[in-house]
């Protein structure tokens, strides 16, 4: 399990939330069936602190309004025994929400899952100990508490709260003290170097908000393939013809 930690997101913030981003697309996906046709919206938002060179980012949450998951689905994809490393994506384009969508949380701190399913909340806190990664799961009241700690978060930023009655997926982890942070005016162009976030950053049924909790700002976050750069697409095809052979 470390080792599959260290080989991972580990130390790599800016891949640590494309992880997230790429999981709320696959949950759009699982809405279709896989035949992209879904229009879905995915948060992304940042809370920054002021420093004395500034401000800087502290925290992160990433959210889609899919299926969510039930708590069986939750267990079996961020239990910390016998599943974990394990690829609970189904057939998803992106993939692999068993190994990255786990260990993106490495080494972070207040790292909760929080996913409402047919109006049932199911929140999974993952925390880093001396064996690598942990799970803890909570329903009922104490998974109520852990809502109303990041409701409090997305009110300061002027998005929408979690509500029972809207099945919803929400990521949120903070950057340690002691850890390298994110700048805020370069965090859109990091993460568009990710050529994995291409399909979603360019998709016509797909918009991507990115908000600055402290200023309670909203932008959609698009790329748009420059000339002569190579436009992403889902799969290539290469007739085994054209392929040649020495």
């Amino acid at each position: 399990i470390n080792r599959m930690q260290s080989r991972g997101t580990r130390g790599n913030l800016i891949k640590s939330l494309a992880e997230l981003i790429k999981n709320s697309d696959d949950a759009y996906d699982r809405l279709d069936n896989y035949q992209d046709t879904t229009h879905g919206i995915i948060e992304v938002a940042y809370d920054q602190i002021k420093t004395d060179k500034g401000f800087a980012i502290k925290g992160f949450v990433v959210r889609d309004f899919g299926s969510g998951m039930s708590y069986a689905k939750a267990s079996s994809v961020y239990a910390a025994d016998k599943s974990y490393g394990g690829d609970q994506s189904d057939e998803t384009r992106n993939g692999a929400i068993g190994v990255g969508g786990k260990d993106c949380f490495y080494n972070l701190d207040n790292c909760f899952i929080l996913t409402v399913h047919e109006g049932i909340l199911t929140v999974v806190n993952i925390t880093t100990g001396d064996e690598g990664l942990k799970s803890e799961f909570f329903t009922g009241d104490d998974a109520t508490e852990i809502m109303t700690w990041a409701n409090e978060i997305l009110s300061r930023g002027g998005l929408e709260t979690i509500s029972l009655d809207k099945n919803q997926t929400i990521a949120t982890f903070q950057i340690p003290k002691n850890h390298i942070g994110i700048r805020a005016d370069t965090l859109v162009d990091n993460l568009k170097q990710f050529y994995t976030l291409r399909w979603i950053l360019e998709s016509d049924i797909r918009t991507v908000k990115l908000t600055d909790i402290f200023n309670k700002q909203t932008a959609t976050l698009k790329h748009t393939p420059i000339i002569g750069e190579l436009q992403f697409e889902k799969s290539l095809t290469i007739s085994h013809k054209e392929i040649p052979y020495e």
